[in-house]
């Protein structure tokens, strides 16, 4: 998991979020960047694990988390409470054109469909 230290993890007031970025259709985004805004102004930017996990330690308070990929996307508003581990899943569906391509079958020489060429 990619964690975030420093102060805020030695403070009373913080509590945990771990989470995972994920397509609806299961397939986890590793290294997925993650925004995070919060009261005050308070903004960070964070990346997914190569697994899509992704862990931060927080002052407690509401949040939205939202996935930076490939233009704007809908967040998620996450209240951390004090001493306290919230988990998160992000779920983040990206354009067609941005996902990895397969191959697609063979087409045989002469389909029952296809015209005569001449």
């Amino acid at each position: 998991m990619f964690f975030v230290s420093g102060l805020l993890a030695a403070q009373p007031n913080t509590g945990h979020v771990e989470g995972i970025v994920h397509t609806s259709t299961g397939r986890v985004l590793g290294g997925a960047p993650i925004s995070i805004t919060g009261p005050s102004g308070f903004r960070v930017l964070i990346h997914a694990n190569p697994n899509g996990e992704f862990s931060i330690a927080l002052p407690y308070g509401r949040y939205q988390f939202t996935v930076q990929r490939d233009g704007p996307a809908p967040g998620v508003t996450v209240v951390v409470a004090a001493a306290q581990v919230t988990r998160v899943e992000l779920v983040f569906d990206p354009p067609l054109a941005s996902l990895p391509r397969t191959a697609s079958p063979a087409r045989s020489a002469s389909s029952p469909n296809d015209s005569p060429s001449e």
